[in-house]
């Protein structure tokens, strides 16, 4: 290992401190390290043996649509309130940081999803995201949408909009609107309407190969939403497409895997 990608969430103060303190660990086994803050502009640094994030969940997210298209694997420190998306806690650094250096981990590959909103078939916006899509309508208003699959017309809605989730993001918002919790290991695609009129229509888990159509047919001030952070408002009769991306994330791996141990407790934190 030679180089070090360090990214800490600005917004957090504490997060820089720690950040700091860090860099200071790494730089005594000889690593190169690279500062960045989760909000600044990404940077093309293909050749670092690995990112390490200080923050919470949103700041682990922003951090895998910047730098997973580069294939730099990421290791997630909790430093905010849930720590779903974490693999270690801030107690546990100092004892895992040796292991880390000389290369003592295993992989997790994490399903990544590419979201493009088509208008008259060319593509107005784009991007990846490791938890979901959402559409939904900005307004008090229902929204009237087609939901395609493998470009078969399979239903059409009238709700609040439709969540589109991978594995990793089934804890996030399509869990709240009844979707199922997924093994983040495996790859399937989670179909989860929100608030729909018709009561049967229930979330649906499709292969990861399928691709995903939702054409926005009526209503006003709608809007789609990847991994809740990045957002651009909706014309009547445009298209989004959502497939698997080009890529996945790779996780670092420490210790063993304790998901379905932990779940109930980081929900249960993430209610409190």
């Amino acid at each position: 290992m030679k180089k070090v990608l360090l990214i800490n969430n600005q917004n957090r103060p504490e997060t820089e401190s720690v950040a700091q303190e860090m860099a200071g660990k790494l730089a005594k086994y000889n690593l190169e390290v690279i500062r960045r803050h989760a909000f600044s502009p990404p940077v093309q640094i293909e050749d670092a043996d690995l990112a390490i994030v200080l923050g919470g969940d949103g700041t682990i997210l922003r951090t895998a649509r910047y730098y997973a298209v580069m294939g730099i694997p990421l290791l997630g420190i909790n430093m905010g309130r849930i720590g779903f998306l974490s693999k270690l806690e801030l107690s546990e650094v100092d004892e895992y940081l040796e292991p880390l250096i000389k290369g003592q981990y295993s992989f997790s590959e994490r399903l990544m999803l590419d979201c493009q909103v088509l208008k008259h078939g060319e593509v107005v916006f784009q991007s990846y995201c490791l938890n979901e899509v959402a559409f939904r309508s900005t307004s008090p208003l229902m929204v009237g949408f087609d939901l395609e699959i493998d470009g078969q017309l399979t239903a059409n809605y009238r709700g609040d909009g439709m969540i589109v989730s991978t594995p990793t993001g089934s804890t996030g918002y399509s869990l709240s609107c009844g979707g199922p919790i997924t093994d983040p290991d495996i790859e399937v695609l989670l179909i989860t309407p929100i608030a729909p009129h018709a009561s049967y229509k229930r979330p649906m888990v499709l292969d990861a190969s399928k691709r995903v159509a939702i054409k926005y047919l009526s209503g006003v001030d709608a809007a789609v939403c990847v991994d809740g952070q990045v957002q651009t408002s909706l014309e009547i009769d445009q298209v989004i497409k959502v497939s698997p991306a080009p890529f996945k994330l790779k996780m670092i791996k420490l210790k063993p895997s304790l998901f379905f141990y932990q779940i109930e407790a980081r929900i249960r934190r993430s209610e409190d």
